[in-house]
Formats: structure tokens, C-alpha cells, sequence
């Protein structure tokens, strides 16, 4: 298993970086290609994010593998065949997700979404010491069933799940549990 959680990792790592360009576009709201279109840019970051889950997934064990196939009906989202709405598979397989950007996703009534995470490094801004900037800002989504998803957040929280689920699988294998 040393080298599939070798490989595993660098899957998940993989990820983190798509994942920080996306947060990256986003900030910044410029275009980091000659394409410079950060709609086609989000869209093209996001569909190698799901690639990567997936890889990440039959890197851990085949498809027979209980705990894969267990973890992937978890989250039909990402990992369901793409008449079941499976983003990754329609997204390689039958169609473009379409990413927008064009409006700011209001949080639902009564919540404060903050993010606490690491700033891209390409846009890390000089710190003032007590000053504290709240930022508005438009973020990349897709519609799913008349709903917004914010693509960027729900990938990095499925990094964090699929992190867990490796170390777990891993533990497991060392163990012979």
C-alpha cells in the first residue's frame, strides 16, 4: 500500500493546487491564461479537480473495493455514472459543466460564511497588524437543481473528506483491519 498511498497523496496534492488556482481566479478575478475567460478558466479547473478525486479513489483500491464503492455512494455528486448527476463523469464523459461567476451568492438568512483558509500564494496580500478586510466578493458556482453550489468551497471540503477517507483506508491496510 506504500506506493498507492504515495501516489494517493500526490493525487491529493493535485488537487489542493487546481483547487488554489480556482481560489486564486476567483480573489483576483483575473484571468491567469492566454484564454482569458475566467468562466472557461473556473470550468477547466473544476473538471481536473473531479479527475483528481476520482484518481485519488482508484488509486485506494479497485472498483470491487467495499470501502471505495462505500465512500463514492457518499458523495453521488462527484462520483455517480452522468445520468445519476455525477459531475465528474459528465464532465468527462458527456458534457462541459457550465461555471458561472456573474453573480454574488447571497448566504442563506441568518449566516456569515467566513473563510479562514490560506490565501492563494500568488495573491498573498501585505498585512496591515489590526486591520481586518471583509471582502464581498462573486464566487464561482453551478446550478444544481435550481440551486448554487459554490464550486470552490465544496471542493476544498471534499479535499478534506477525501484526505480522511486515504489516512483511513491507509490505517486500515497498515492494521490488516
Amino acid at each position: 500500500m506504500t506506493a498507492n498511498l504515495h501516489d494517493a497523496r500526490f493525487k491529493l496534492e493535485e488537487a489542493a493546487f487546481h483547487i488554489e488556482l480556482l481560489y486564486l481566479i476567483q480573489k483576483s478575478g483575473a484571468s491567469i491564461t492566454h484564454i482569458g475567460n475566467l468562466e472557461k478558466e473556473a470550468s477547466y479547473l473544476f473538471s481536473a479537480i473531479l479527475n483528481a478525486f476520482y484518481s485519488v479513489t482508484e488509486i485506494c483500491g479497485s472498483k470491487t473495493s467495499m470501502q471505495v464503492r462505500n465512500f463514492k455512494n457518499l458523495y453521488p455528486l462527484i462520483y455517480s455514472r452522468s445520468e445519476k448527476g455525477g459531475l465528474r463523469n459528465t464532465s468527462v464523459h458527456v458534457r462541459h459543466i457550465q461555471v458561472e461567476n456573474n453573480i454574488y451568492a447571497k448566504p442563506a438568512k441568518g449566516t456569515v460564511v467566513l473563510r479562514f483558509g490560506v490565501s492563494p500564494k500568488l495573491s498573498m496580500p501585505d498585512f496591515t497588524h489590526g486591520v481586518v478586510k471583509l471582502r464581498f466578493e462573486k464566487v464561482f458556482h453551478i446550478e444544481i437543481d435550481n440551486e448554487l453550489l459554490a464550486i470552490a468551497e465544496f471542493c476544498n471540503e471534499h479535499l478534506k473528506q477525501l484526505t480522511d477517507f486515504v489516512d483511513s483506508v491507509c490505517r486500515n491496510d497498515a492494521t490488516g483491519i
